[in-house]
């Protein structure tokens, strides 16, 4: 601690050692390029950053029909919801129960069904009297309906032996046969082929908010917002979200018949393995901008990549109508390519606050070149010749008899002796 009437003042010490010399050099030039290689060019310390705020707004275009009954469908009846918030829902197949109505059925042997429910399969051998009671529980809730508490004689199949009884239900009749995902059917029955060449067209929306709106660099401010419009081929979005590869988008009004990015083969064998089930795909929306070039250099950067694991992604829709004062149904279980976008990026633009502190801080780091050089000569065989040329208390004195500079003399001479 200093006293009151003492304060410290910088002292330079010049050393003359090849060695700390060189070691000192060597740190500071390492620090210059940190500073100016990564702090000032590479993460442009110099700008005020801000993160882009924006919104996708997602259109579809294209025409299929069904592999069975050669049905034609367009993207109106294919992209449901018409409209969801930052995602989008292509169907590619479909499973459809018609005329549906409520009414009491047999209920289904359903495999893999939820535990939490109760069966719907009567186990009670092949007498139709002993299963006619106490054997289903009346009132319990089960996957598809309500049990009334009987058991009913399902129509047996063709590849089976013994006759089924199950558990009569309340629900929505007929019901919905879970196992043809089982059967094979689900491959060949309804797969929208053709939207392998749907387009995806992509404008995003947005700014960032918070940089100087009348800049003459640029004019990306509150005034003027950044949008950016491209297409994809529904077939080259899986394709990427299959491999991980990058995938340019395809400018509007540029599109011609051959911009698939694609092989047509290999996107057609990508498309198909997700169309049968669906998929869910990410789809990562990046602005990166530096803003003090120009507008037209700010691009987003797209990338894809498929999260659902394989197990693909669909969910039920249903169409009600009345026929003769009768309440009914046609439930469609949707598959299809869900797409959810997620819209980020980071905004820079020169700014002198910002570059005023890059630099200060720039210069305090050059500075630790001399302090390792001190710490080395502080800690070496000699430092006692280096802490008295370094730290030295000068007090004033009422005489001039010269004691100060034969102190000075006597440490030249013993910096002499070291080098």
């Amino acid at each position: 601690l200093l006293f009151p009437s003492e304060y410290q003042s910088v002292k330079f010490v010049r050393v003359a050692n090849p060695k700390l010399a060189g070691f000192h050099r060597l740190v500071f030039l390492l620090t210059l390029a940190y500073v100016i290689g990564y702090q000032i060019i590479y993460d442009k310390g110099y700008q005020k950053v801000d993160p882009f705020a924006g919104t996708p707004l997602v259109k579809v275009k294209g025409v299929a029909k069904t592999r069975r009954s050669g049905k034609v469908y367009d993207a109106v009846d294919l992209v449901k919801p018409a409209l969801e918030e930052n995602s989008v829902f292509i169907q590619t197949n479909f499973f459809e129960t018609p005329k549906q109505k409520r009414e009491k059925c047999p209920g289904l042997d359903e495999k893999g069904g939820i535990p939490a429910y109760v069966s719907e399969v009567c186990d009670c051998g092949d007498d139709p009297v002993n299963c006619s009671a106490g054997h289903c529980l009346e009132n319990v809730p089960t996957e598809n309906g309500m049990t009334t508490g009987k058991c009913v004689r399902v129509k047996r199949a063709k590849t089976e032996s013994k006759t089924k009884f199950m558990c009569e239900i309340e629900a929505w009749c007929p019901l919905e046969d879970e196992n043809f995902e089982n059967t094979g059917r689900l491959r060949d029955a309804n797969i929208l082929d053709l939207v392998a060449n749907f387009t995806v067209f992509v404008r995003v929306d947005g700014r960032f908010p918070n940089l100087a709106p009348n800049t003459p660099m640029s004019n990306f401010g509150n005034r003027e917002l950044i949008w950016n419009a491209n297409l994809f081929y529904v077939s080259d979005i899986v394709a990427a979200a299959h491999t991980g590869k990058a995938l340019v988008p395809l400018k509007v009004g540029n599109r011609t018949s051959k911009t698939q990015q694609y092989p047509p083969r290999l996107s057609q064998q990508y498309f198909l393995q997700a169309a049968e089930k669906g998929a869910e795909i990410f789809v990562d929306v990046a602005w990166n901008c530096n803003l003090d070039i120009s507008k037209e250099s700010c691009e987003a950067q797209y990338s894809f990549q498929r999260v659902d694991n394989g197990k693909g992604f669909n969910y039920r829709d249903s169409i009600e109508y009345t026929i003769g004062n009768v309440a009914m149904r046609d439930t469609i279980k949707r598959y299809g390519i869900r797409l959810v976008f997620r819209v980020h990026g980071i905004g820079g633009k020169f700014d002198m606050l910002a570059s005023t502190i890059v630099l200060g801080s720039g210069i305090g780091l050059l500075g630790i070149s001399t302090v390792l050089a001190d710490l080395l000569l502080y800690w070496g065989k000699r430092n006692r010749i280096f802490v008295t040329a370094k730290y030295q208390k000068v007090v004033e004195a009422d005489n001039e008899s010269g004691e100060d500079s034969q102190d000075d003399e006597e440490i030249s001479r013993q910096y002499e002796r070291l080098n």
